[in-house]
């Protein structure tokens, strides 16, 4: 049997944001122009930075649709095992952000929306809306238009008015409380709006290709949000863009599949272990080599080669 002896988390975070005291800091540049692929670029930034099973602990970037993106990919990459999101507080652009404390990932989904998952209200038969149904967790004052409804009716390939509105509205958020009682009254927000939706266990394979959501401003609780959504309908939901035209415009710039990118992430895994460069040891070890082990696994760590025993 083939055992894998280097292969550690690394021991600082990996922070997309600017700056973060403490940690791994590599920058991710979003570029939120209409044309820019969210998920394209996500996908890129991951291949940059190596190995995304070495990371554990990941603070993700503020841009919303980027921070969802990146949390599916490094979720998908632990294979459901141990994944930490820093929570950072909103801090003025170009400061250095401290990380408040730590968000498991895999404590959320088992211990708290396993409950609502199979819950008797949420099982209770309901009726979807007909159509599709959009999830806007945006500010009251942030509402679609109807040039924005026609734009992502485009989109869907659909009449506008097969399209509906469901309003989840997040608030003020302490950040550093995620973990606690903020998280809970955002998980009610979002069940009471998928309770709104028509969305219940018997209709959620449903609701994963008719229902769509439109994040909140801020990373943290973007992520947070579609955290509770995934958990529900046990897949990533559409995620709606809205990107900047000029003269203070939001067009529908895509709808991200945040789902899709599991399956990429799975490719992306088996090209980055075929290239992997590798030592094996095999055989019985002089007791000096032996002694000498754990120094050379760290240097071979930080070159990025893996040592396997067979």
């Amino acid at each position: 049997m083939t055992q894998t002896v280097s292969r550690i988390l690394n021991t600082l975070p990996v922070s997309l944001c600017a700056a973060i005291e403490g940690a791994n800091n590599r920058p991710f540049d979003v570029s939120q122009a209409v044309d820019a692929s969210m998920t394209a670029q996500v996908e890129t930034y991951i291949r940059e930075i190596g190995d995304p099973r070495m990371y554990g602990q990941v603070v993700l970037p503020n841009q919303p649709h980027a921070a969802i993106a990146s949390l599916a990919s490094f979720w998908q990459a632990q294979r459901g095992g141990k994944l930490e999101l820093g929570l950072v507080p909103f801090a003025k652009p170009g400061t250095a952000s401290q990380v408040a404390g730590w968000f498991e990932v895999a404590n959320f989904r088992h211990n708290v929306l396993r409950p609502h998952r199979f819950s008797p209200e949420f099982n209770a038969p309901r009726d979807m809306k007909s159509g599709y149904t959009v999830i806007d967790c945006r500010p009251g004052f942030q509402k679609l238009d109807e040039s924005q409804l026609i734009q992502l009716a485009g989109k869907l390939e659909v009449d506008p008015n097969q399209i509906n509105v469901v309003r989840a509205e997040a608030g003020q958020v302490k950040v550093e409380d995620l973990g606690g009682a903020e998280g809970e009254r955002l998980t009610k927000i979002c069940l009471t709006a998928l309770e709104e939706a028509g969305v219940c266990a018997g209709n959620a394979r449903q609701a994963q290709t008719k229902l769509l959501v439109i994040p909140p401003p801020y990373g943290p609780v973007a992520t947070f949000m579609s955290l509770v959504f995934q958990g529900m309908l046990e897949t990533w939901a559409r995620t709606v863009r809205l990107a900047p035209a000029g003269n203070n415009v939001f067009v529908v710039a895509e709808v991200m599949d945040i789902e899709g990118m599991r399956t990429r992430m799975d490719g992306m895994i088996l090209e980055v272990e075929a290239a992997k460069p590798r030592i094996v040891v095999s055989g019985n070890l002089p007791e000096a080599v032996r002694d000498r082990l754990p120094a050379f696994l760290a240097f071979c760590q930080e070159h990025g080669v893996e040592v396997v025993q067979n």
